[in-house]
C-alpha cells in the first residue's frame, strides 16, 4: 500500500563529527559534552552550590569538571556504580584512582549541587522558601494551639491569685481594725486609770488639808491652854 505523504518539511543531512586517529582521547568528550555545555553546567552547578553549601562552597572548575565526568564514567566501566562510596574509598579494600582525583566530601558536594540550567539556584531558593513556610504554617499551627491553651492557664491561675489575694486582703484588713480596736481599748482603759488615780491623789490632798487644819486648831488652844496656865 503506497501512501502520499504532502508537505513534508525538510530536514538536513545529519552531520557527524569525525575524530581524526592521531588526536588527544579528550576529544572523545567534546563529543558528547562541547565546551558550551561545560560552561552552561559549571555556571548552574556554582549558583546551585552557593546556595546549597554558601562559603563551604568552592567554585566549579572545567578541570574539575572533566575529572568529575572521568570518575563517573570509570565507575560504569569497573562495575562501581551501585557499591557505596565509603566501600569506594576505604583505604584498604578501596580502589586508589578514586582517592586521587577527589575526595569524597567533594564529590558529594558536586553530586549535590550539579544541574543544568542558570535558573536552578533560584528554584533551590524557592523550593527551600516553599518547604519553609509550609512547616512554618504546621509550627505556627501548633504553637497557636499551645499559646492558647497557656494563656487561658495563665487567666486561670491568675483569677485564683485574684481571689486569693482578695481573700488576703480581707482577713489583713480584719486583722488591722481588730488591732485599731484593741489599742483604742487599751488607751481608754489606760486614761480610766490615769483620771481615777488623778481623782485619789485629789482625795488623798484634801486629807492632807483637813488633817493640818485640824493641827492647826489643836496647836491654838494648846497655846490657849498654855496662856490661860500661866496666868493662874
Amino acid at each position: 500500500m503506497n501512501v502520499r505523504i504532502d508537505n513534508v518539511p525538510e530536514v538536513d543531512p545529519v552531520q557527524f563529527q569525525t575524530i581524526q586517529q592521531d588526536r588527544d582521547f579528550t576529544d572523545y568528550f567534546k563529543v558528547f559534552f562541547s565546551d558550551e555545555m561545560k560552561d552552561i553546567i559549571i555556571e548552574s552547578t556554582n549558583l546551585a552550590g552557593k546556595v546549597l553549601y554558601e562559603e563551604r562552597w568552592k567554585d566549579l572548575n572545567v578541570i574539575e569538571l572533566n575529572s568529575f565526568i572521568g570518575f563517573l564514567l570509570y565507575m560504569g566501566v569497573v562495575h562501581d556504580s551501585k557499591k557505596s562510596l565509603n566501600y569506594l574509598y576505604n583505604r584498604i579494600d578501596g580502589n586508589k584512582f578514586y582517592r586521587a582525583i577527589m575526595s569524597k566530601t567533594r564529590f558529594l558536594q558536586i553530586v549535590n549541587s550539579l544541574r543544568f540550567d542558570k535558573f536552578a539556584g533560584e528554584r533551590i531558593k524557592k523550593e527551600r522558601k516553599k518547604k519553609a513556610m509550609e512547616v512554618d504554617k504546621v509550627y505556627t499551627k501548633k504553637w497557636k494551639r499551645r499559646m492558647r491553651r497557656k494563656v487561658m492557664e495563665i487567666t486561670h491561675i491568675s483569677e485564683l491569685q485574684d481571689e486569693v489575694l482578695n481573700e488576703k486582703l480581707i482577713t489583713n484588713t480584719q486583722q488591722w481594725v481588730d488591732i485599731v480596736k484593741a489599742t483604742q481599748n487599751s488607751e481608754s482603759d489606760s486614761s480610766s486609770e490615769e483620771i481615777e488615780k488623778e481623782d485619789e491623789n485629789l482625795v488623798l490632798e484634801d486629807e492632807d488639808e483637813n488633817v493640818n487644819e485640824e493641827s492647826g486648831l489643836l496647836d491654838e488652844e494648846s497655846c490657849v491652854f498654855d496662856n490661860k496656865h500661866y496666868f493662874l
